[in-house]
């Protein structure tokens, strides 16, 4: 059990790969190590009455500068990566010898965030690795599955550091209710309540996981006033927290 919540499921394919267990639980175990220092930091200057959830989203730049003494910037201009015939612009640095972390100023605000967590995940697991230039931590790169061990670890590293397993099911279950959602047994009732009114039950049983757990991350129940979807709660994209869900169990 990590420090924050119940054990971690393994689900294959999706957040892990040729991630082990123990490997899976000692990252989200680091990750959580920096979580809680940044809520305790935060109490005491707050009050010691301050609630984890006054923390969402959580700020990867605080991280980095407060916790980890790390310089962290916002560049209009990284640099670019050549494969092949194409040319990527770069989204995240690391320069360990600078103790500097560094996102293009360029992507949309979750992305940043999932980019400087994502690096700061480097910083913590891969101490080896001195300089670092990356594409961006897109949707599509995310769940790219050719990636290599240590790129899909600081991935891991960046959705238990933004997501934190035990917040993100109490978050699930102050919106959804205590019971997992199982996509390939909806009524009608539910799948109306899921998605209002958009998609029928048979509809949802026929999309992919990922794109269930999206619906439920970027979706807010209908009988919950002034709630936020978890993608926004936590500041991430859907697929992001899709893939949480997916992990956690709480959508299948």
């Amino acid at each position: 059990m990590n420090e924050l919540g119940r054990p971690a499921r393994r689900i294959p394919g999706i957040g892990g790969g040729e991630i082990n267990y123990r490997r899976r639980q000692f990252i989200r175990g680091k990750a959580n190590e920096l979580i809680l220092k940044l809520w305790q930091l935060e109490k005491s200057r707050r009050g010691p009455a301050l609630r984890f959830r006054e923390l969402l989203p959580l700020q990867p730049k605080q991280i980095a500068i407060e916790l980890l003494l790390l310089e962290y910037e916002e560049l209009e201009e990284i640099g670019y990566l050549s494969i092949g015939p194409l040319r990527v612009t770069l989204a995240g640095l690391l320069d360990r010898d600078k103790s500097l972390i560094a996102v293009s100023a360029r992507l949309s605000l979750e992305i940043k965030r999932f980019t400087a967590a994502h690096e700061i995940g480097h910083f913590v697991l891969h101490p080896e690795i001195t300089s670092l230039r990356e594409d961006p931590r897109t949707d599509t790169a995310i769940r790219a599955p050719l990636r290599s061990v240590k790129e899909k670890e600081a991935d891991l590293f960046a959705a238990e550091l933004l997501m934190p397993e035990r917040f993100f099911n109490q978050v699930f279950a102050n919106l959804w209710g205590d019971d997992d959602i199982d996509c390939d047994h909806l009524d009608d009732n539910h799948a109306y309540y899921l998605t209002q009114g958009e998609l029928s039950p048979l509809e949802i049983s026929k999309l992919s996981r990922l794109e269930r757990a999206k619906l439920v991350a970027r979706q807010i129940p209908m009988t919950t006033a002034d709630a936020l979807p978890m993608a926004e709660i936590f500041g991430v994209s859907p697929t992001a927290a899709g893939i949480q869900l997916l992990d956690s169990g709480r959508v299948r």
